[in-house]
C-alpha cells in the first residue's frame, strides 16, 4: 500500500476521501483510480518557514529616492 493524494472526492475501499486528502490505496486498486485520473502519487511538500521570527524589529525609516 502506498500513498496516493486524492485529486477528485471518490470511494476507496469503503472509504469517501475529499480532493486533497491523503489516502494509502492497495496495488490492486491504484493503477484504475490512476488512469481515471481521481488520485496522484503523493509528494512531501515542505512548508515554508518563517525565516524572520526572532529578528530585531528596525525602528529607522527606508530612505526612499528622490524625484528628478
Amino acid at each position: 500500500m502506498k500513498k496516493y493524494t486524492v485529486l477528485k472526492g471518490c470511494g476507496i475501499a469503503g472509504t469517501f476521501f475529499k480532493a486533497g486528502d491523503t489516502a494509502e490505496v492497495s496495488d490492486i486498486d491504484a493503477p484504475n483510480l490512476l488512469a481515471s485520473n481521481q488520485i496522484t502519487h503523493h509528494v512531501n511538500v515542505e512548508k515554508p518557514v518563517d525565516r524572520s521570527v526572532g529578528l530585531k524589529k528596525s525602528t529607522t525609516k527606508t530612505k526612499k529616492r528622490s524625484k528628478k
